[in-house]
């Protein structure tokens, strides 16, 4: 049966009063299991026997292993049944919830837009890019080509700006040049064994 929107905004909030109500649950199990205790001589050792039981067993996962412990007859089995069948009622809500929900999402009316101004607007907002996708799509900046200076203008590190060791045109220092320069600093050099030295 095909429910109204009102219909379906009523019953998610009975859901939700009953979610509200379910109190105290678990998600563990209750296994009911029997035993026979091997002796020959007991009952249990027939064929048709089912064993000794029925003996209450709450499994309990922790860390994606099963844990079991006994449940004595009495006042705690009774509290873990009510705590676990309260859990598959839970389940069972939450499912229909998801679902009732969906189909409110689904019968929902859409907001009409008012003018032009705001359709173009959207439209205008839609087609923006974002700065990070700008700053993504931005073509990477192309290496400066160093070239030989222009005639007259000092080179970068030249004598002529005052530094006294010349520089090539990518900034890099003239190997010759360079262990020239650290000639000169040497104490107590031998004169004329450089032969690119100057008195």
């Amino acid at each position: 049966m095909d429910l109204s929107l009102r219909d379906l905004e009523l019953r998610r909030k009975d859901l939700f009063r009953q979610l509200d109500h379910l109190g105290d649950f678990r998600r563990d199990t209750i296994s009911v299991n029997y035993r026979k205790c091997g002796r020959s001589n007991c009952a249990c050792a027939h064929k048709d026997h089912p064993g000794h039981g029925p003996q209450y067993l709450f499994n309990v996962s922790v860390g994606g292993k099963t844990q079991a412990r006994n449940l004595p007859l009495g006042p705690e089995l009774e509290k873990a049944e009510k705590e676990v069948e309260r859990y598959h009622a839970f389940v069972r809500l939450s499912q229909e919830l998801v679902e009732v929900n969906d189909r409110i999402c689904q019968l929902r009316p859409l907001r009409k837009i008012e003018n032009e101004n705001e359709l173009e607007q959207l439209k205008k907002n839609c087609g923006s890019i974002s700065p990070r996708s700008r700053r993504r799509n931005r073509p990477a900046r192309r290496a400066r080509v160093a070239g030989p200076p222009a005639s007259g203008t000092p080179g970068p590190g030249s004598q002529r700006n005052g530094d006294p060791c010349r520089h090539a045109s990518d900034g890099r220092r003239l190997v010759g040049e360079v262990a020239q320069q650290r000639w000169r600093r040497l104490p107590g050099r031998a004169p004329g064994l450089w032969s690119g030295a100057s008195g």
